[in-house]
């Protein structure tokens, strides 16, 4: 196991550039350092499982989650009625899917995590949470809702 000096991110020792920020790793950890990590990582495991993480649904992430839901509903509405104009349908099912997206992310971060977990053991071999990452799921919540708010503008009024 290897710790990025700059990032802090853990690496597993068949690595040479840290999987988060890039930079150049060093020599794995003693076995004592190692242990003492994967400790922090159990405890860390376990507030997950118990909600007291930043993976537990907050306030913010119901208020997005229900206005995907109702943005999702209002959409399906709009496009039922025929409000949504014939060169706007692709637009509108972009817009869809952002609404049901952000709700996934919003109201089920476990299971977006656990997704994204599968991507990066197929890829980097080395799932492990990075600070970061917890940013990035705030952020793409609200950009999700967002992009699903303007593609459905412009499939009525585009």
């Amino acid at each position: 196991m290897k710790q990025c000096t700059s990032c802090g991110a853990i690496n597993s020792d068949h690595r040479s550039v840290c999987v988060d920020c890039g930079k150049r790793l060093g020599k794995p950890l003693s076995e004592e350092q190692a242990n003492a990590v994967e400790e922090h990582l159990r405890k860390n495991t376990e507030k997950l499982y118990q909600g007291e993480d930043p993976l537990h649904i907050g306030l913010l992430d119901k208020i997005v989650g229900g206005l995907c839901i109702l943005g999702l509903f209002l959409g399906l509405c709009l496009w039922l009625l025929g409000f949504v104009k014939e060169d706007g349908v692709g637009t509108a099912i972009g817009g869809l899917l952002a609404f049901f997206f952000g709700a996934l992310e919003s109201l089920a971060p476990e299971l977006m995590w656990e997704l994204e977990e599968m991507r990066l053991e197929l890829f980097v071999h080395d799932a492990t949470p990075c600070g970061m990452s917890f940013i990035f799921r705030r952020v793409a919540q609200v950009l999700t809702f967002l992009i699903g708010v303007v593609a459905f503008l412009i499939a009525l009024f585009g």
